[in-house]
């Protein structure tokens, strides 16, 4: 993350999100949000996002506390299998959709 960025994060209400990691790799370390930690796993549907952020953060970020986050991922999990579940094509199932039927064309005369 460029020092440019860093400031402007730190100065925003989401540099409570921001944590230090050591790469397993190289032992290395690299400052991340949990935005990033989210679009590196490639996490698209929202209320994913929001359970994660949750769990990692669960009564870290002065909106309730540790149970309220968790309770709270587990509603947004919960979500997300609703979502997911309301995506046949996702599931091998073929989408039906029902268009009403044209009206009838009127005689020829």
């Amino acid at each position: 993350m460029s020092q440019e960025m860093r400031a402007t994060i730190s100065e925003h209400e989401g540099k409570k999100y921001l944590r230090t990691i050591r790469s397993p790799v190289n032992g290395s370390t690299i400052e991340v949000d949990v935005y990033e930690v989210l679009e590196a796993f490639g996490v698209t549907c929202s209320a994913r996002q929001h359970a994660i952020k949750k769990l990692l953060c669960a009564g870290q970020r002065d909106k309730g506390n540790e149970l309220a986050d968790l309770s709270g991922a587990l509603a947004a999990v919960n979500r997300a299998i609703e979502l997911e579940a309301g995506r046949p094509e996702q599931h091998g199932q073929t989408i039906v959709r029902n268009f009403p039927a044209p009206p009838p064309k009127p005689p020829n005369k």
